[in-house]
């Protein structure tokens, strides 16, 4: 959890997309309390962006993560990327038994006229807000409880709902 009365979050010139992805991915990482070496797998999210190479290889390597690392990005899954993640994560997480550390990120950029105009996108998208390490009870350090535990990551389609949230991509990312 970051203090929003921190710097990044009371300045009068907000942080950029990059700087808040860095600071949330380092925070995962300290929150964990372990070292950045043990990170088996990572799994990025994105709405919209679809370069290559993906956001994760970047980020990767800026956290200094190895190159070994199993990487996993999902992009065009829309607001459910968040749930799509911990899903992964979950699966990824309960099938290891030699793997105990398994790092995930949330990254999705909204394309927004002017950075100073409040915009829904942030908690529809998770502009660089969310970043987290997940691990199975063979990751777990003596001694070092969980900040969250992750209970069920069951999904369900409800039915006469799949036109609600459409989404197509245009070329600067916004959507029609």
């Amino acid at each position: 959890m970051v203090d929003y009365s921190d710097n990044h979050g009371a300045g009068s010139v907000p942080s950029s997309t990059a700087e808040m992805n860095y600071l949330f991915h380092n925070k995962a990482i300290e929150e964990r309390t372990g070292n950045s070496g043990d990170i088996t797998h990572t799994v990025a999210v994105t709405c919209t962006n679809q370069g290559n190479p993906g956001f994760d290889v970047l980020v990767n390597e800026r956290l200094g993560l190895s190159t070994s690392v199993e990487r996993i990005l999902l992009h065009g899954v829309g607001c459910a990327g968040g749930l799509a993640i911990m899903r992964t994560a979950a699966q990824l997480a309960c099938g290891a038994t030699t793997t105990p550390d398994i790092r995930y990120e949330l990254d999705a950029v909204a394309n927004r006229a002017e950075l100073s105009q409040v915009s829904i996108a942030g908690t529809l998208f998770s502009d660089a807000a969310a970043a987290f390490v997940l691990c199975n009870d063979l990751g777990l350090q003596s001694g070092i409880e969980p900040v969250f535990e992750l209970l069920d990551w069951t999904t369900a389609i409800i039915a006469g709902t799949m036109n609600e949230l459409g989404f197509r991509a245009e070329a600067k990312g916004g959507s029609k």
